[in-house]
């Protein structure tokens, strides 16, 4: 079930996906674009850096922790606190649980399309999570 987008904020703010599995980045990325919201996908945490640099309308960086590069997806949240502050980073693994990110938010996998559409809401708005009744995970 594809949850519609809530408001408009959502149509100016974009979110940074970072996933270095194709197919993955793919069906999220979809995913998030049926929801209503502008997504910009990066394969790698250095691409990612390189998007933020240039876009300046990135309200999200949802990452996966496990990535080819200088940076895997722990060292690209701590680079984003430090250079963008303002930007919340949500991680996600299939090899990691939430209290080993630093503090950074973990949703591991698989994850539910319909929660990470939820969180990423809840994170623009600036509140907590919400339940979801979506059942497809990736």
């Amino acid at each position: 079930m594809i949850l519609p987008a809530s408001d408009s904020e959502e149509e100016r703010t974009s979110i940074l996906v970072v996933e270095d599995e194709i197919l993955v980045r793919y069906v999220i990325c979809d995913y998030l674009r049926d929801c209503g919201f502008h997504v910009i996908e990066a394969g790698t945490a250095d691409e990612a850096l390189e998007c933020l640099r240039s876009h300046k309308d990135v309200g999200v960086v949802f990452s996966d922790v496990r990535m080819p590069g200088s940076l895997d997806g722990i060292g690209l949240s701590q680079r984003v606190r430090l250079l963008y502050p303002h930007i919340p980073v949500i991680l996600t693994s299939g090899h990691l649980l939430p209290g080993e990110t630093d503090g950074t938010p973990l949703m591991t996998k698989p994850y539910v399309l319909g929660e990470v559409a939820q969180k990423i809401r809840a994170i623009l708005d600036g509140g907590g999570d919400s339940s979801t009744s979506n059942s497809e995970a990736v």
